[in-house]
């Protein structure tokens, strides 16, 4: 039995070595490194938050070209970026029918339920759940059942 663990083990290391090695696709910021984080695969692309020096956090997305990676859309217009999910971080993108919905958060909307098609045009605020500006529904767990998008909330004051 050892021997099967021990040649399984080597199968996978050889597996992982010989792996191509990666390669940057585009660099998303002038100056400086863009924090990015929350990487999501889709079948409209390869969805991800990132910020630099000038905007804050943003959904991106990705095809693995250069010229197939770009800001998806600027939520925020303030100089601090999207307002991702305070609870856990994660704007936690779910996918459903070609669409991906995710929280994020303005100083007009607050952090609510939003939805992209990858386009700017195709990002929108699905619904403005807690609409006060001194409260957010927060999204967050969200998942798919039955054709429908579900997500905890908590409404904040």
């Amino acid at each position: 039995m050892k021997k099967k663990y021990l040649t399984l083990s080597l199968l996978a290391l050889s597996l992982f070595v010989t792996l191509p090695a990666f390669a940057q696709v585009t660099q998303l910021t002038s100056s400086g490194n863009p924090n990015v984080s929350y990487l999501k695969s889709t079948s409209i692309g390869l969805l991800f938050s990132a910020s630099n020096t000038n905007e804050g956090f943003e959904p991106y997305i990705s095809n693995g070209t250069v010229s197939g990676t770009f800001k998806i859309a600027e939520i925020n217009t303030t100089n601090n970026g999207t307002n991702y999910s305070s609870l856990i971080g994660d704007p936690n993108f779910t996918e459903m029918n070609g669409l991906v919905y995710f929280g994020a958060g303005n100083s007009v909307n607050n952090i609510e339920l939003w939805v992209t098609d990858g386009t700017n045009a195709g990002t929108n605020i699905v619904k403005e759940i807690a609409p006060s500006l001194n409260s957010s529904s927060n999204p967050y767990f969200l998942t798919t059942l039955n054709g429908r998008v579900l997500c905890l909330k908590r409404i904040f004051w």
